[in-house]
């Protein structure tokens, strides 16, 4: 083998090592994302565990689609866990909207999305390197947590409207 083929050998098995540990860091990421999504759904049905005792209202685990893309760029459509709060004849959906793993493979973020018909914007829970860190929503970040959480359920359930109902 001369000098030129040897240069060659040692440059593909660098790019080989480097999409190896780039494919298997996007894919734990990735791990951890689900795991947390699937966290954060359970920790909404222990909040609003109050909510059971009302008529008319119902929550529905569900699976919603979103986008993912890997450090590499590439984007996949994947399924993830989702909630719909139902308060008689309106409802919210809490459903993922993005995750994404950037950089050399030190930031992994994602969000999910908390709407309802008749809102004036959707709020977006924020996730960062394995967490749920913040609600935003238009600019203003609050803390996250499950007074937060509750505080704009209850300042949003009023707001929301009916789907209009086709004859």
């Amino acid at each position: 083998m001369n000098a030129i083929q040897n240069a060659l050998k040692i440059a593909v098995q660098k790019q080989i090592e480097y999409r190896n540990q780039a494919n298997t860091a996007s894919s734990d990421a990735l791990l951890a994302w689900e795991a947390q999504l699937s966290g954060l759904m359970e920790s909404i049905e222990e909040w609003i565990q109050p909510l059971y005792d009302l008529d008319g209202f119902t929550a529905e685990a569900k699976t919603s689609a979103y986008l993912v893309t890997d450090s590499s760029g590439r984007e996949e459509e994947r399924e993830g866990s989702s909630l719909r709060l139902s308060f008689s004849d309106t409802s919210i959906l809490i459903a993922p909207k993005h995750f994404k793993v950037e950089g050399n493979l030190t930031t992994a973020t994602g969000s999910v999305e908390v709407y309802g018909e008749g809102m004036v914007a959707p709020y977006e829970i924020t996730y960062i390197n394995g967490h749920f860190d913040s609600i935003r929503r238009q600019g203003n970040n609050l803390s996250f947590g499950e007074l937060t959480f509750n505080k704009i359920l209850a300042a949003e359930v009023p707001r929301l409207k009916p789907p209009i109902v086709e004859a």
